[in-house]
């Protein structure tokens, strides 16, 4: 007996392998996909295990960052290369062929072509594969030039069609017209010759429906009769040659398309090697993705390969897929290690899981070295060399074997072929013979594959064979799968270390056996074999009470941790309603103490404003503009002192100094600083313009400048008589704020006219300018100057 390296050959495949890649086989959609999963190996090389569990970890990262690629429509153009060497292809397998071409290509961009990362960084191996796709964009390129989407030959498939299509079609329409006339000189109706004004083809020759009786009235040649015998076919006399040429012309275009299709075929005839590759290339492909996939939906992982044979959270995929959907139920998971140890001993009762301890194990191990994902939350295994197992019922009646020959036959072969690389399963071991004899037959068994250091999994229910383990410190280990103390149904629980208890007499009570049978077995039991039953039953009870003690406290634990959360997120909900609550009372205080102040001093403005001159007016409007922003500084400010924030503004705000140079908030301008008013702002001098502005208004000192001569041509240059805004290149926002604080400027300034840059454009800055312009109460007018002054990209305001 030999292990080959095929994944369903004997050696490497487990018992439940096909059904298995059955599972798989569902997420594919191309034959080029089941083939790749058809040809599944089953590899000994650590350095290729390795690499292929890498590449389907890195097409589950493609799929993320890329997307499902459609893989279901690549059609296998394989069968069709045949047909393509012989050159007789017709138009629809040459479609599916460019479709192929085209969906390969995609299918290499997706892989390749860079989208924000590097390919060959996010998934290297994959894109060592798709490198392997030939480029078919050519082949592609021409079929789908020459061919229409049905399959049909198109115009631009060669001139030569082209002119004979044409031809064709004045040939036609000139049969039309000699048809036309001829319907014409017959008519139709109760005194016409015709049946029906219509031209109908008999024999892919243009013929007109004449009725039986007035036959001699329409000369000409007879294609056929209707099956009522009523209407003749007849092509006119004049329409004979005509016909004639049309048929020619057909003729040609069909020899012309069937000359393009040999050799549309014969491209593909030499494209056929990278055809077939770039197919072997895609089911690959596909095969990986769909590992991916299988990975998602049964929450299985990369598998590592080192010295102990470690699995965390395994589950049989056979068995998720049963009870998937299913609510009340579903898969215990398996957890267990075996190092230094390579022998383990799992017991337990019968219907317990025993046996799906093994399975589980072995088709982890068959998964890993095929390359698939293993359903578990995460495993380390070793390389193993063959995989060999004797489970279930193996009675052959042909060889005249009974289940124990039939054992012993199928043990004998996995005896010789094992190496200590080998893993290997023998469920319920030495059963179905005398029991002593079977005990003592399975320790030798066991103690056979222990020496030359195999890794062994054996189920039993021989108290012999679980003693002999617990005397083999560091070499085997016991296992048990667990039931319910009190009802003895079996819980799946896998215990590591802990031989199981058969309870076999405890079942059959349970069951319903006379109790007489029961207690008349008991009875046979020596004294030694009850007290070691006992003693195995109160450990496992004892494990059964740890274990649901601890299961309480890992309980408490996440109930207490998702307290803390809720308290935390509850605190900071409250903080963050009583802050919303205190500025929305500050914002209500506010408001209404700036409409009082508002009354208050519109009073006062409107008893000074008859004894002010123009230039007071002017003057005391800038003032009063002024003193409501430095009102809603300090309010700001309180408020931020109150609900124990610092203004960003205050903190950052410059330390200024007279003679400073400064920017002012809202101007591209430099002003110089003349002196520190007592009410915490500064005058300051921007050009002939002397001003008193807050301090929250200086936006930056700037480093002293470099005397140099003043531009005439300055945009930003100012006058006593005249200021100058740009706002060109400013949002309608920016603008809008800029112009605001620039007319409270010239007003301070005493100006009797502004100039506004604003461009001609598409007219939103004008528009916005004459707006506020004509909104302001202290503009008198405004205008646009003459076109050598700016024109409509300017506006002049005169300020009252």
């Amino acid at each position: 007996m030999t292990a080959s390296d095929r994944a369903l050959a004997p050696g490497a495949a487990p018992p439940d392998a096909e059904a298995v890649l059955a599972l798989l086989a569902a997420y594919l959609a191309t034959p080029l996909g089941g083939e790749a999963l058809a040809a599944l190996r089953f590899y000994r090389d650590r350095e290729e295990l390795e690499r292929l569990q890498r590449r389907w970890s890195e097409a589950a990262v493609w799929r993320r960052e890329r997307g499902a690629f459609p893989f279901a429509a690549l059609g296998d153009p394989r069968p069709l290369l045949e047909d393509a060497a012989a050159g007789t292809l017709d138009g629809p397998a040459l479609v599916q062929i460019a479709a192929f071409a085209e969906q390969t290509g995609s299918l290499r961009a997706n892989l390749l072509d860079a989208a924000g990362q590097d390919p060959r960084e996010s998934w290297p191996l994959l894109a060592e594969l798709a490198e392997g796709l030939p480029r078919l964009d050519a082949l592609a390129q021409g079929l789908r030039r020459a061919l229409l989407p049905s399959g049909e030959v198109s115009d631009e498939a060669s001139p030569e069609l082209a002119r004979l299509r044409r031809q064709l079609g004045r040939q036609r329409q000139l049969i039309e017209s000699a048809l036309g006339r001829e319907m014409q000189k017959l008519g139709s109706g109760g005194d016409g010759a015709l049946q029906d004004t219509l031209i109908t083809v008999r024999n892919e020759r243009f013929v007109l429906p004449v009725r039986a009786e007035a036959r001699r009235r329409a000369p000409g040649v007879v294609h056929g009769a209707s099956s009522s015998g009523q209407t003749v076919f007849v092509e006119p006399l004049e329409t004979i040659e005509l016909n004639n040429e049309a048929i020619r012309l057909r003729e040609a275009e069909q020899a012309e398309q069937r000359r393009i299709l040999r050799e549309l075929s014969r491209q593909v005839a030499a494209a056929a090697p990278q055809i077939a590759s770039a197919a072997g290339v895609c089911g690959a492909l596909e095969l990986e993705a769909a590992k991916a996939r299988f990975a998602e939906d049964y929450a299985a992982t990369r598998a590592e390969f080192g010295e102990a044979l470690e699995l965390r959270q395994a589950r049989h995929p056979l068995l998720v897929a049963t009870l998937r959907g299913q609510a009340d139920r579903a898969v215990v998971p398996l957890t267990l290690r075996l190092a230094p140890e390579r022998m383990l001993i799992v017991s337990g009762p019968n219907t317990g899981g025993k046996t799906v301890v093994l399975k589980t194990v072995v088709v982890a191990a068959w998964m890993a070295q095929c390359g698939l994902p293993v359903c578990a939350g995460g495993a380390e295994l070793p390389v193993f060399d063959a995989l060999w197992a004797d489970i279930g019922d193996v009675q052959s009646i042909q060889q005249n074997l009974s289940t124990f020959s039939s054992h012993l036959v199928h043990i004998r072969g996995i005896l010789e072929a094992v190496t200590p690389a080998s893993l290997v399963l023998l469920d319920e071991l030495g059963t179905a013979t005398n029991a002593a004899e079977g005990a003592a037959l399975a320790i030798e068994i066991g103690a056979w594959l222990r020496e030359r250091g195999c890794w062994t999994l054996i189920s039993t229910h021989h108290d012999s064979l679980k003693a002999w383990a617990s005397q083999q410190p560091g070499a085997v280990a016991n296992g048990s799968v667990a039931v319910d103390p009190v009802t003895l149904a079996p819980s799946y629980q896998f215990r590591m270390g802990v031989p199981g208890v058969s309870a076999g007499l405890d079942m059959a009570e349970r069951l319903g056996l006379p109790a007489a049978i029961i207690a008349g077995a008991r009875g046979r039991l020596s004294r030694e074999q009850v007290e070691a039953a006992e003693y195995l039953q109160k450990l496992q009870e004892n494990l059964a009470a740890a274990e649901e003690q601890l299961r309480g406290l890992e309980a408490r634990e996440r109930a207490v941790g998702a307290r803390e959360q809720a308290l935390a997120a509850h605190d900071r909900t409250w903080q963050q309603k009583q802050m919303a609550s205190l500025r929305a009372e500050m914002e209500r205080r506010f408001a209404a103490f700036a409409e009082a102040g508002d009354r208050r001093w519109q009073h006062e403005l409107e008893e000074l404003k008859a004894s002010l001159t123009a230039a007071q007016q002017r003057k005391l409007a800038a003032a009063r503009s002024r003193q409501r922003r430095e009102a809603a500084e300090a309010w700001q400010a309180e408020s931020a002192a109150a609900l124990g924030e610092e203004s960003a503004a205050a903190s950052s705000r410059p330390e200024v100094h007279p003679g400073d140079p400064v920017r002012l908030r809202g101007s591209r301008a430099l002003a110089r600083v003349l002196r520190r008013l007592a009410d915490g702002g500064y005058e300051v001098a921007a050009g002939a313009v002397r001003m008193q502005v807050g301090a929250a208004e200086i936006e930056a000192v700037s480093p002293p400048a470099r005397p140099a001569a003043a531009s005439a041509a300055d945009p930003d240059r100012l006058t006593p008589a005249t200021l100058e805004l740009n706002l060109i290149g400013l949002r309608a926002d920016e603008a809008e704020a800029r112009l605001d604080k620039f007319l409270d400027a010239a007003l301070l300034a005493g100006a009797e006219q502004v100039r506004i840059v604003h461009g001609a454009g598409f007219g939103v800055l004008r528009k916005l300018v004459a707006d506020a312009l004509r909104a302001h109460p202290q503009v008198a007018r405004f205008a646009h100057p003459p076109q050598n002054q700016g024109g409509t990209g300017v506006t002049l305001a005169e300020l009252k």
